[in-house]
């Protein structure tokens, strides 16, 4: 999607101010390349350090509730297979195809409505009209009036969005959702989830956005940072209209950061075995 920002922007410190920022992709990788030199992104990083345990049973319990309902298509009232009813291995395979693939389906649609929400987000932070962004469908209000109910509470005036920010040192770089200043004139970043919850590893992500902010630019004080989570669908209590954390200890945070990025370093490592 192409955007006028029309926002006043963060302004860099020269020499950052006129790098060269690319986002690549090739297949199902991305990565960032500055002034020509690739950095990892920040997410892959903390994806190689960071395990994911609930995801094994998150993805097990999805494909045995596809394996069931394709069962219970089948079931007559007397909890027994209808008559016209019999189960060929070929059903069986059908069946299995289905389950196997049924996690991958369920998590794209979810990757698929946040991408969207982060995208129209930004578009009414630039105050486009929203019946012009192809990504807008009337089911991403909650995630909008979430957004919106966040920003008043804290008081940000929104400065830019999707603003890339690097560290030439680790080769890392990321793209922040938003930065902004607070009713107290504090500058603040967040970044936005659309996921059912809030997890530590976020708190090393938008660290790293801070930190490496923070270094691009002018002497402004250290931000605060924020991970804003929204609503796929509109709450019955105002009040859950977002669930926002704001990080505690930034240098701790981006000391974790450091230390996960030389976990994935090392892991790589070709020097681990004789």
């Amino acid at each position: 999607m192409t955007t006028s920002n029309t926002l006043p922007g963060i302004q860099f410190r020269p020499p950052y101010d006129k790098a060269e920022v690319k986002l690549v992709t090739r297949g199902k990788g991305s990565w960032y390349t500055i002034d020509g030199v690739k950095h990892q992104r920040v997410t892959t990083v903390l994806n190689k350090a960071v395990p994911k345990p609930g995801l094994v049973p998150w993805a097990r319990n999805e494909a045995l509730a596809s394996a069931q309902r394709a069962m219970e298509l089948h079931i007559g009232d007397g909890n027994t297979y209808t008559s016209d009813f019999a189960i060929t291995q070929e059903w069986i395979d059908n069946v299995m195809v289905q389950a196997r693939s049924r996690p991958d389906e369920v998590k794209d649609a979810a990757a698929d409505w946040g991408t969207r929400a982060h995208a129209c987000i930004a578009a009414m932070l630039r105050d486009q009209n929203m019946d012009a962004v192809p990504e807008w469908t009337p089911d991403l209000a909650p995630a909008l009036d979430g957004f919106l109910a966040w920003q008043a509470q804290e008081g940000i005036t929104v400065l830019d969005v999707e603003r890339t920010v690097w560290d030439s040192n680790l080769k890392v770089a990321g793209t922040c959702d938003g930065i902004g200043r607070d009713r107290h004139g504090c500058l603040v970043v967040w970044d936005n989830k659309t996921g059912k919850a809030l997890y530590p590893e976020m708190a090393l992500q938008v660290s790293a956005y801070t930190w490496m902010l923070d270094s691009l630019l002018p002497a402004s004080g250290l931000p605060r940072a924020f991970i804003v989570r929204l609503p796929h669908t509109a709450p019955e209590n105002p009040s859950d209209a977002f669930e926002a954390r704001e990080v505690n200890h930034l240098i701790y945070c981006w000391h974790l950061f450091q230390d996960a990025w030389r976990l994935g370093q090392g892991l790589e490592s070709k020097d681990l075995w004789r």
